[in-house]
């Protein structure tokens, strides 16, 4: 059985999953499109039901083996390892892709008057 990759975006205000097979993505699902609107789309809740309805395309397409890519600091983040936790599904790798803030160039001098 082929690999498949997991990318999850966890953005301020959505979350945002594809499944991808040979770098064709196969399915995209965010909070959005399960009918989450507004200020829903950025509770636990929300992220919760994306991800149930991610582990039921994954069960029903029998994908088992998966590499799973983490982006963002968004609500959504604590939920995914709850939710995706099943005794058929195999994690090849987990691999995050963060990026960090590390405080980049020096400021201009404040202007006094």
């Amino acid at each position: 059985m082929n690999i498949i990759n997991l990318y999850i975006k966890c953005l301020k205000n959505n979350t945002i999953t594809t499944i991808t097979l040979l770098n064709k993505t196969i399915k995209t699902i965010s909070t959005g499109h399960l009918g989450f609107r507004g200020g829903k789309r950025n509770t636990r809740h929300a992220a919760q039901e994306t991800f149930k309805n991610v582990k039921a395309f994954l069960l029903f397409k029998k994908f088992h083996k998966i590499n799973l890519y983490i982006e963002g600091f968004g609500k959504g983040r604590a939920v995914i390892i709850k939710t995706l936790k099943h005794p058929s599904f195999n994690f090849i790798k987990i691999i995050e892709l963060s990026k960090l803030k590390h405080n980049g160039c020096r400021l201009k001098k404040k202007r006094r008057i």
